[in-house]
């Protein structure tokens, strides 16, 4: 799987979590804006997910189509508190 940083805020501890659907790509959704950060993850050719998540206060998690299964696969077993 691939990430892309659609958004870094230096200043925001806050981040959205955007595992995206099949065949999408981070170009896709590069109009979007936002002052928090913004991690795509897209490409699942792979399930290797290496992004230092505790350094966020505050995750939001979005999933649409395929990134639904994705995202449960590879959150499962990460503890957020």
């Amino acid at each position: 799987m691939k990430t892309y940083f659609l958004h870094k805020n230096e200043n925001s501890r806050d981040l959205i979590l955007f595992f995206s659907g099949f065949c999408s790509h981070f170009s896709h959704f590069l109009h979007l804006k936002s002052e928090e950060n913004v991690l795509i993850v897209y490409d699942y050719g792979d399930f290797n997910f290496e992004c230092d998540l505790k350094k966020y206060e505050k995750i939001t998690l979005i999933a649409w189509s395929m990134g639904v299964c994705v995202a449960s696969k590879i959150l499962k077993n990460i503890n957020f508190y």
